[in-house]
């Protein structure tokens, strides 16, 4: 027995939600972004208390804050919707990579920008801070869930972060090369030292030293105790 084609006239109505419901709307990262978009902005309309923000993108331009005379006014012009997700997932380190690629331009230059987020720090922390968190965590969540951390991911993980050779690390670090925070002092002009004097030799070494023996202080190191060293560098504090 043959089967028939039959074909259904499609309505007016038909292809209008078709057309509505495009691939590219349902595209992931289509999703993603505007998740990400609609987010920030609902975020934005609380946290902005002091100065005012001005952002346009492809879909329109939205005001935050008072505007005032006199006010840090900052004016975001998103080039890249990726600029969105990519502050949903990090935050204020999101947003100084987006400006480094040039997802977002600021009409104030960086220091205006950054300047806003100073000010409102505290409703930044209380809204967007906590979103990224919430958010980060059901993605680490889904990622664990579906593929987990298995012997090769974490081999991979691994070399990523340290399968470089050691002149990449000599160009940045301390003699110690030692990854973790110095303590900078005003022998060394404070932590500002580098861009209001420069660097001088030996300073990064100096202020190395001093936050290795504040750890064995607050530690109450002695000699003839023995030290489990892990994450502090190349055996730097151990030596010390």
């Amino acid at each position: 027995m043959s089967s028939s084609c039959i074909n259904f006239p499609a309505s007016p109505s038909v292809l209008k939600t078709a057309s509505r419901f495009s691939l590219h709307t349902l595209s992931p990262r289509s999703w993603a972004v505007s998740f990400a978009r609609m987010s920030i902005l609902a975020v934005l309309e609380n946290a902005i208390t002091v100065g005012h923000l001005t952002i346009s993108d492809s879909e329109g331009t939205h005001y935050y804050g008072t505007y005032q005379k006199g006010c840090n006014d900052v004016h975001l012009n998103v080039i890249n919707d990726t600029f969105w997700l990519r502050i949903l997932m990090s935050g204020d380190l999101g947003f100084s990579e987006a400006y480094m690629i040039g997802d977002v331009e600021v009409s104030t230059g960086l220091k205006g920008a950054m300047h806003l987020w100073l000010e409102n720090e505290s409703g930044m922390a209380d809204t967007l801070s906590s979103t990224v968190a919430k958010v980060s965590s059901a993605i680490s969540g889904l990622y664990n869930s579906f593929l987990g951390q298995t012997r090769s991911q974490a081999r991979l993980n691994a070399i990523a972060s340290y399968d470089q050779s050691n002149e990449l690390f000599k160009a940045f670090l301390s003699k110690e090369m030692m990854y973790s925070c110095a303590l900078w002092s005003e022998a060394e002009g404070g932590v500002r030292g580098d861009l209001e004097m420069g660097p001088t030799p030996g300073d990064l070494e100096a202020a190395q030293r001093r936050k290795i023996h504040h750890v064995l202080r607050a530690a109450r190191v002695k000699p003839g105790h023995r030290i489990l060293e892990f994450g502090s560098g190349w055996g730097g504090l151990a030596i010390e």
